[in-house]
């Protein structure tokens, strides 16, 4: 489960790198042009994603045999900033947009996808790919007393800026083409250099953050497949090898799944994440820890509420995965 999730969040890592500089090298081609009918410029994505494939693969790969990982550490730092900086521009984009047009939704936008809805499940899952990292920090935490009071109130904030910025994006550019092809919440942002810099620095980023993911998997595959080796030039080799493997996977999964990388990551969070976030940590509780019958309840409803939203929302993105 920890193999698939890190493959598929390095997946859409690809994905998002690969469109919006498609996407950037159009907008950079076409300005100051704002219709999108009238671009003379224009990058056919059906050839030029293939461009990416040997591109990223050489430069992920060189960087996920860095073997000392905490050196990639410090662009956490710099995510950080680029999202806030993200969210900054097109909150006050939206602002302005409001305040010069007014509300402006899509009129076919309806509240509830009653076709689709279950693939935000999944979705809302996905955002757990940082729980992982809950627990290492607790055990180097100087004040563990404070710690899990820390944690709820960050989740809050997050899950209140969720919805309030979520919100706003849909009532602001629901209406515009992009919103409806893009799954990308950045192809929404104004066209202009604030734009174009944001999303190269968000490219940059996740450039740093690959092998950082995509770490946890190739641990997995190694411990299985190397255990019983002897340190040596062999087993190193082996090793660089199947990371090579691993990242040509990752990136010619995004390339052939590129139209449908919002199913794919639906099927991700159903199939790996539900188990990661609900289902494990609940059968540990209850075997490690739980010793009120009121505890063995709690864990037992979480393992099969878990279970069978895990069924349920990925056997319905692999159905829908056309729809």
């Amino acid at each position: 489960m920890l193999f698939g999730s890190q493959v598929g969040f390095v997946t859409a890592y690809t994905y998002f790198i690969s469109s919006q500089m498609i996407q950037t090298i159009t907008q950079i081609g076409n300005y100051p042009e704002k219709d999108p009918a009238l671009w003379t410029f224009t990058v056919d994505d059906a050839k030029a994603k293939w461009y990416f494939l040997p591109i990223c693969f050489a430069i992920f790969y060189p960087l996920v045999l860095v073997r000392k990982i905490t050196v990639f550490a410090k662009f956490h730092l710099f995510g950080d900033i680029m999202i806030i900086l993200a969210i900054v521009v097109m909150t006050i984009d939206a602002t302005i947009s409001i305040k010069n047009n007014g509300w402006n939704p899509n009129p076919e936008l309806k509240w509830i996808n009653m076709d689709l809805w279950p693939n935000a499940i999944g979705f809302a899952v996905y955002s757990f790919e940082g729980v992982g990292v809950i627990l290492p920090i607790y055990d180097i935490t100087e004040n563990k007393q404070e710690y899990y009071k820390l944690v709820l109130i960050v989740c809050a904030f997050i899950t209140v800026m969720y919805v309030i910025f979520g919100e706003l994006c849909v009532w602001t550019y629901s209406n515009r083409e992009s919103f409806i092809l893009d799954p990308l919440i950045t192809g929404s942002m104004p066209d202009g250099p604030v734009s174009w810099i944001i999303k190269i620095l968000f490219m940059f980023n996740l450039f740093a953050s690959y092998p950082l993911v995509i770490y946890p998997a190739n641990m997995v595959v190694e411990s299985y497949l190397y255990s019983g080796w002897p340190k040596s030039r062999k087993r190193q080799m082996c090793k660089n090898l199947n990371r090579a493997v691993l990242v040509f996977i990752t990136v010619l999964m995004a390339i052939v799944v590129y139209a449908k990388m919002d199913r794919l990551l639906s099927i991700t969070g159903g199939l790996t994440c539900i188990p990661i976030a609900f289902i494990y940590p609940a059968m540990f509780h209850y075997k490690a820890c739980a010793e009120t019958k009121s505890q063995k309840i709690c864990d037992a409803i979480l393992i099969v509420v878990g279970i069978g939203l895990s069924v349920f929302c990925t056997i319905y993105a692999i159905i829908n995965w056309n729809a």
